[in-house]
């Protein structure tokens, strides 16, 4: 009985499939293309037998740029070493196993790059994890403006669809070494792309996993070699030695600085501005019907941006002094059990234990946006949130906005405390001036 079949230029058996070598065998003698059509043709070779090669995409990039449209042809070392490594590739192709339906689950690693996007499908076979299949694709220009979180998540969101016959009605785990998607399955009032990739998630039954980068290997190697530091979007990523003194400072002067607005003052005489035009005059005799002036509160005194300021609010703080003397001495993430009888604000801390970091001695953690790297935020205690919040919604370039844009700016601002959405609300609801408005409103309605 025959074991192995040659078909359309593979070679099928009971192990699996793999490049005939018949054909690939001649890719040896291939010489270096000498023109557009010659790197065309063997972009054609190449791409057919993608499924066998692991970056495919990325390997082919600087040969997939010469076939552009009105592209001189310019054949330089990054496309020498792009032609070699695919004819090495191709002469050494895997053999892909044939997935088990109704064995083990899934394995599905995702990766993505400064230019290209990957996954890896494997399945763990007689106590083996072999690959089913391969999958990549370059991003095109808008793609690559993409901030580095967006395009792992583009990588999950376009190879569950790629492999969506294996994937769709059972389990399978998702392997990332990029922490931030683990909040994917979490993510709390998403609004627009990222709304609609979750929303294409929602259909399969995934479990994710992040494991370390030099874990990471079978669908990060290339990405790992090929993304410099220097690939980060200006909006959203920070780097990792960032410093307090520096952009967070600024950050804090700013904020500050904004309430310094130049609008009319409030102290000016009501005899002195002009009456507008068609306004009823009062009468004599009968004081106008005016509702009671709501006081403006006063601004904060402290010293938001003064390091030692910040340092000796959190040495006076139960929570963070704990916190930061446990990082401090370089201590491990604490276990459940050691802080089953800590408070609530001590635990919600432990839980974002590898987001908190401590520069020049300050608390500080690493926040998380919607989309790209962590910006870097100081932890504040309770005792100054309000301070913090003046500036956010009191301050005459404010507003006096509502619970949903102070809790926006909040986000924004350089500063970090638990239960920012609660003290926000409770802060904006208690505002007098905010309330006369809106009894000025229903006022007005009733009319």
């Amino acid at each position: 009985m025959q074991e192995e079949i040659s078909f359309l230029g593979h070679i099928v058996s009971k192990k699996g499939v793999q490049t005939d070598p018949a054909k690939v065998k001649a890719v040896k003698e291939i010489q270096s293309p000498k023109n557009v059509t010659q790197v065309r043709s063997f972009v054609g070779l190449a791409s057919y037998y993608r499924k066998f090669i692991q970056g495919f995409s990325k390997i082919a990039k600087p040969l997939f740029d010469l076939t552009k449209k009105d592209k001189k042809f310019h054949w330089n070392q990054d496309c020498e070493d792009s032609f070699l490594e695919l004819k090495n590739k191709l002469m050494s192709a895997p053999i892909l196993a044939f997935p088990q339906v109704g064995g083990n689950n899934f394995i599905f690693d995702t990766d993505a790059s400064a230019y290209a996007i990957g996954a890896v499908l494997s399945q763990v076979q007689d106590g083996k994890e072999r690959v089913i299949a391969y999958g990549s694709r370059c991003l095109d220009k808008a793609e690559r403006n993409y901030c580095v979180t967006r395009r792992e998540m583009l990588a999950v969101v376009f190879f569950t669809k790629y492999f969506k016959h294996y994937l769709l009605g059972r389990k399978f785990l998702l392997r990332t070494d990029h922490g931030s998607l683990t909040w994917l399955q979490r993510f709390r009032e998403p609004d627009g792309q990222i709304h609609r990739w979750i929303q294409q998630l929602s259909q399969f039954h995934l479990v994710i996993e992040h494991r370390p980068g030099n874990k990471h290997g079978n669908a990060d190697a290339m990405s790992r070699l090929v993304t410099s530091d220097g690939e980060i979007c200006k909006q959203c990523a920070m780097p990792w030695n960032y410093s307090y003194s520096g952009p967070v400072k600024s950050e804090i002067k700013e904020m500050k600085e904004g309430e310094v607005a130049t609008l009319s003052d409030e102290s000016e005489n009501e005899s002195e501005r002009p009456e507008r035009a068609g306004a009823s005059p009062v009468r004599r005799g009968r004081k106008p019907n005016r509702p009671k002036q709501a006081k403006q509160k006063k601004k904060p005194s402290s010293e938001l941006d003064n390091l030692e300021f910040i340092r000796q609010q959190q040495e006076e703080d139960d929570v963070l002094k704990e916190i930061l003397k446990l990082k401090l001495d370089d201590r491990e993430k604490p276990e459940r059990e050691e802080i089953c009888c800590e408070s609530r604000d001590f635990k919600s801390y432990i839980a974002r234990w590898e987001q908190l970091v401590v520069k020049n001695d300050v608390l500080c953690l690493l926040w998380q946006e919607d989309v790209g790297k962590p910006r870097l935020k100081i932890c504040i205690p309770r005792s100054i949130t309000d301070e913090v919040l003046w500036y956010l919604h009191d301050a005459k370039t404010a507003g006096h906005q509502g619970v949903a844009k102070t809790l926006e700016k909040a986000k924004i601002s350089p500063f970090y405390w638990q239960g920012m959405r609660k003290s926000v609300k409770y802060y904006v609801s208690k505002c007098e001036i905010c309330g006369e408005r809106k009894i000025q409103h229903l006022r007005r309605d009733t009319l």
